[in-house]
């Protein structure tokens, strides 16, 4: 069987080598590429720690030119990959939160005493940090790190794959990577044939977008492996 993986890289290319070491056929196609967006300076005077809600943010600020100052802070990481992430990127005081962004705002309350928090995020994200923490008297700034662009079209072998039906599954990860499909897909001349793709998405906010343009199916958990099992078939 042969699938269509969108998430960004480097996780499409994870992803799709767990496909063919399962004995499938996998194509990579990012529907969204990073672009750094974080200022060349940052003001660090009254910062006493760092928020962090992506594993993306990690290799963007070790590679910042105040690393030196940026890694003697602690870090509030919004789950465990992500503290890992930072963990081998060079901080030896990551917190993970192991949870949601509403598990970091009840950690970072517990356990922050003074000083600002430096939320360093994505350009689009989910959830309000910043206010969270302002309706708990926490000082926090926000800092963009990086955007993910959408695609505006796919390639050309993979348009032609897709109109032929063949591939056994398109995996979603994001709701925005969704939102690029959708918007691709609508450009399609043979639209009408897309409400039989079969798309397998991580959450069911993921998958929304595309609700009613394809056969949509969401995982039982928002998790890699979960998605995998979905489409596999695997037990």
């Amino acid at each position: 069987m042969r699938f269509l993986v969108t998430r960004p890289q480097p996780e499409c290319g994870r992803t799709a080598r767990k496909i063919r070491a399962l004995g499938h056929e996998a194509d990579e196609m990012p529907l969204l590429e990073q672009t750094v967006t974080i200022p060349d300076r940052l003001d660090l005077q009254a910062i006493s720690a760092l928020a962090v809600t992506s594993a993306r943010i990690a290799p963007i600020l070790a590679g910042h030119n105040q690393f030196p100052a940026l890694r003697t802070l602690s870090v509030y990481a919004v789950g465990d990959r992500t503290a890992n992430a930072l963990r081998q990127a060079g901080w030896p005081h990551v917190i993970s939160a192991a949870g949601a962004v509403d598990d970091l705002v009840d950690l970072i309350a517990g356990r922050h005493r003074d000083g600002s928090i430096l939320y360093v995020a994505a350009g689009d994200r989910a959830g309000d940090l910043e206010k969270a923490l302002s309706d708990r008297d926490i000082e926090c700034h926000v800092c963009e790190a990086y955007r993910m662009i959408k695609l505006t079209r796919l390639d050309d072998a993979i348009e032609k794959r897709l109109q032929m039906g063949a591939y056994a599954g398109i995996l979603v990860f994001s709701r925005r990577t969704a939102e690029a499909f959708a918007d691709i897909v609508r450009s399609f001349k043979w639209r009408t044939r897309a409400s039989n793709l079969p798309v397998y998405a991580i959450s069911s906010q993921a998958g929304e977008p595309l609700r009613g343009m394809a056969n949509l199916e969401v995982a039982d958990e928002p998790t890699e492996d979960a998605v995998l099992r979905a489409a596999l078939s695997i037990p």
